[in-house]
């Protein structure tokens, strides 16, 4: 018990931030076609794109 209250200022931060962490990440969308990407596009809607190449 002592460890947790000698550390609970860190252990609340890493909480915290791992909270924040998933609370602003961004998910991945599958777009089936080039089609479906470009209605997406076109819907007049502020929209981030982020390609990602693992090669």
């Amino acid at each position: 018990m002592d460890l947790l209250r000698d550390n609970m200022v860190l252990i609340v931060t890493v909480v915290v931030l791992i909270g924040i962490w998933f609370a602003l990440r961004t998910t991945a969308t599958q777009f089936a076609s080039d089609s479906s990407l470009d209605s997406m596009l076109g819907r007049g809607e502020p929209v981030v794109l982020e390609f990602f190449g693992n090669t």
